[in-house]
């Protein structure tokens, strides 16, 4: 008996320590299991060094886009049935970019509907100091316009959804974009990990702001943390998502080869939806920087601010006085003149005729005054 006893003192605690010790390597073995945690510092890092990397690119791609007719204020409402959605087709996007001064090029050329009646092309660029927008004349815009301003303090390119998976893979800290810039300090990484498009992601979360606004950022941890999802929610409710995908490796940086965006209405409805489907990258390739400066075709209209003005040959701009915008004149007599030069020629008559009538009528009014004047002493008199 005192010898099953005085082995069961020393049994026990061999046991526990057993138990303990298996605990320890279970423990431990699930650890190695676990992917290491990642830091948000870790994660712009990475971004800030492909951004830096990229010196240039300039990519090409097509869209098709479709978007319910009541979204766009259409007859008919959301109830349409699904065919009579609208389909505009972008054959052709190029978006070029220098980090020497932020300059970049954009083009766009698409059809609405189908129709080729529709199409429009417009293209736009910042040359490091001014930006310029120019719509081409074609069956359905008659007239060729275009815009210039002296900074971008009004252009938010960054939120545009043909642009933003670029922006935000390629140009995360652009001060133009801005599509990280102004959140990074908001960024938490939570450690989840999903699959977004057969890749293994990680969850990022922007802080709420005062709207109740925020950003979902999926990235891809083997691909220097690329963004392979894009979520913005307002108030609990999914507004739009980004899908970017097929990524290929140029000059040691990851691009999306094609991407796919969904604009949900309130009750999760799509609204819009796009995919796109990139036919041309290039990276750190040289950029000619004559294409970063357009000139305006001579008979382009103009706004700039609250001006409007005609471009002439060689890039001139004539500016528009509102009393010729106003008077039915021709663009080739207003080319052809200085300001106020058209108006004045055709006022000269119509001021010589008001002249006589403000005579004649001030004549009638000494007449009648004094005949007043006179009946009036007449019948005092009497």
């Amino acid at each position: 008996m005192e010898v099953a006893r005085t082995s069961s003192r020393f049994i026990a605690p061999l046991l526990t320590l057993a138990v303990l010790s298996l605990a320890s390597h279970c423990s431990l073995a699930q650890q190695s299991d676990k992917p290491p945690a990642v830091t948000i510092e870790t994660i712009l890092k990475a971004w800030h060094d492909r951004q830096q990397a990229a010196k240039s690119f300039h990519i090409e791609w097509k869209e098709r886009l479709r978007v319910r007719p009541g979204e766009m204020g259409k007859k008919g409402g959301t109830e349409d049935p699904p065919d009579s959605d609208e389909m505009i087709t972008f054959d052709d996007l190029a978006f070029s970019w220098t980090a020497d001064g932020e300059k970049f090029r954009i083009f766009q050329d698409y059809v609405v509907g189908g129709e080729t009646l529709d199409r429009q092309k417009t293209e736009s660029a910042f040359n490091g100091t001014l930006y310029k927008t120019l719509q081409h004349e074609t069956e359905h815009y008659k007239i060729t316009q275009g815009t210039f301003l002296d900074s971008l303090e009004h252009v938010n390119i960054g939120e545009c959804p043909h642009f933003l998976p670029l922006a935000i893979d390629l140009r995360p800290f652009s001060p133009i974009f801005e599509v990280i810039e102004k959140r990074k300090d908001r960024l938490t990484v939570t450690q989840q990990r999903e699959l977004i498009n057969g890749r293994e992601s990680l969850l990022v979360i922007e802080e709420h702001d005062g709207n109740g606004a925020y950003y979902s950022i999926w990235v891809d941890p083997e691909r220097d943390f690329v963004v392979t999802r894009l979520l913005f929610t307002v108030r609990g409710s999914v507004g739009a998502q980004y899908d970017l995908n097929d990524f290929k490796q140029i000059e040691g940086i990851w691009v999306p080869m094609g991407w796919t965006v969904e604009f949900r209405n309130p009750d999760g409805s799509n609204s819009i939806s796009q995919a796109a489907t990139v036919t041309k990258a290039e990276v750190n390739q040289n950029v000619d920087e004559e294409i970063f400066q357009f000139e305006f075709p001579a008979g382009t209209l103009v706004f700039k601010g609250d001006d409007h003005y005609l471009a002439r040959e060689g890039g001139e701009l004539r500016k528009l006085l509102r009393e010729e915008m106003q008077g039915g004149y021709s663009r080739e007599e207003l080319l052809n003149s200085e300001p106020g030069e058209l108006f004045r020629k055709r006022g000269e008559p119509a001021q010589k005729r008001w002249l006589w009538v403000v005579t004649a009528n001030a004549v009638l009014a000494v007449a009648l005054l004094l005949m007043f004047l006179w009946r009036r002493r007449s019948l005092r008199n009497t």
